[in-house]
């Protein structure tokens, strides 16, 4: 594994289990692209970190608890900041409280 897909592989397991499981918001900033593009059930939606920010803290609140397990991680890169995009395919643990 290049140094690329390890550092990738680090942030991508970094985002799940310390920003979506524990909150760190901080890291959350720190991670977050610029212009960061979701893909999921909601379709394709662009977030700026701060909006994101608020994307995570409704999804933490409403399933306190909540356990991710990664199944796939892309992670592959040249470095270019054009190619440099790692994915991951999680399933997502917890119960659901919508308010």
């Amino acid at each position: 594994m290049s140094s690329i897909e390890e550092r990738n592989v680090t942030a991508l397991e970094r985002w799940m289990h310390e920003v979506f499981e524990e909150g760190n918001l901080d890291l959350a900033v720190e991670l977050i692209a610029p212009s960061y593009v979701g893909h999921g059930p909601a379709g394709t939606v662009t977030h700026t970190p701060e909006s994101y920010l608020a994307v995570i803290e409704k999804m933490r609140s409403n399933a306190p608890g909540e356990r991710y397990e990664a199944h796939d991680l892309i992670a592959r890169g040249t470095g270019s900041p054009f190619d440099n995009r790692p994915a991951r395919r999680i399933r997502r643990r917890g119960s659901e409280s919508i308010v």
